[in-house]
């Protein structure tokens, strides 16, 4: 009798390609560059027909989508459980920020893919959207924990334009988190502060004697924050 592949068997198989190709791509990035993430490089690699990766990815947006897909969920999922062992107090957004930072060490050539050009030619693709929206939610959510149960008390600043409202009404009901102007600028600044200077230190581009300086990283949190109540 003929020999037939179940069902589940071949569901395994395709994902166990999936990944091969997925591996393969970020191989090729480390080593060269997005540039030389191509769909016929990854088959060369792999020693497959062209159309065979076509057949599991038919585009080379298609690829790349599911590389930042799959680095913004692993950014987000380390970020979260650093966070989560110091839940409900402001050491838990610490640990959440210094997490962020050893992915983007440990990963840099792929935390650089996310936050490129080509990802944001490519930010309206569902899937890339939530995946970005969780990794920076993992760092902004502690820090609202914090502010919510008093631990924090939000910096004096000025006004917030009517008009960064508006945007930030929109964020506010996209994330289900509370409308407050000042909460929402707070925490754009600390990402923002974090997200800058892990950046700066995955490219190099900070003196060479403080790259790899986590003294460094720590003192630059602790500006963020104003005194904790």
């Amino acid at each position: 009798m003929p020999v037939t592949t179940t069902p589940t068997r071949r569901a395994e198989r395709r994902e166990a390609t999936l990944i091969e190709i997925r591996d393969a791509a970020r191989a090729l990035l480390a080593q060269s560059g997005p540039d030389a993430v191509t769909l016929r490089g990854i088959a060369t690699r792999l020693g497959m027909a062209a159309a065979g990766v076509h057949y599991y990815y038919p585009s080379r947006d298609d690829l790349l989508t599911a590389l930042i897909v799959e680095a913004f969920t692993d950014l987000a999922t380390e970020t979260i459980t650093a966070g989560g062992r110091r839940r409900g107090s402001i050491h838990a957004w610490t640990e959440a920020a210094l997490a962020y930072r050893t992915w983007a060490m440990n990963h840099p050539a792929l935390f650089e893919l996310a936050h490129s050009a080509t990802a944001t030619r490519l930010k309206d693709r569902p899937a890339l959207l939530d995946a970005k929206d969780k990794a920076v939610r993992a760092l902004t959510d502690p820090l609202a924990a914090a502010v919510a149960s008093g631990e924090v008390e939000l910096p004096a600043g000025p006004p917030v334009p009517a008009a960064l409202q508006r945007h930030f009404r929109r964020w506010a009901d996209a994330a289900g988190v509370p409308r407050d102007a000042q909460l929402l600028m707070f925490l754009v600044q600390a990402y923002t502060l974090v997200h800058g200077a892990v950046g700066l230190a995955v490219t190099g581009s900070l003196p060479r004697e403080l790259l790899n300086d986590d003294v460094l990283f720590r003192a630059q949190l602790a500006h963020v924050l104003p005194h904790p109540r």
